[in-house]
């Protein structure tokens, strides 16, 4: 299983036309990803969350956090 060693957040540029803001992350075989995109005005991550996770695992935080700002 492929986990998340280190991830970055950049940070949505509405001047540059970027709307989301965009989680990128190293996993186990080195290989760098963008693994979620979201809007930072509704959502907020930190890196820190991401470390250890799997792809999988980062989609069902995702899903865990935008219904819970849904249901807000």
């Amino acid at each position: 299983m492929t986990t998340i060693t280190s991830a970055r957040i950049v940070p949505s540029n509405l001047a540059a036309g970027q709307y989301q803001a965009e989680v990128h992350a190293t996993f186990t075989t080195g290989e760098e990803v963008k693994v979620l995109s979201y809007y930072d005005d509704e959502l907020h991550f930190s890196a820190g969350e991401f470390v250890g996770l799997t792809q999988v695992q980062v989609d069902e935080l995702f899903h865990q956090r935008d219904v819970a700002y849904l249901q807000s």
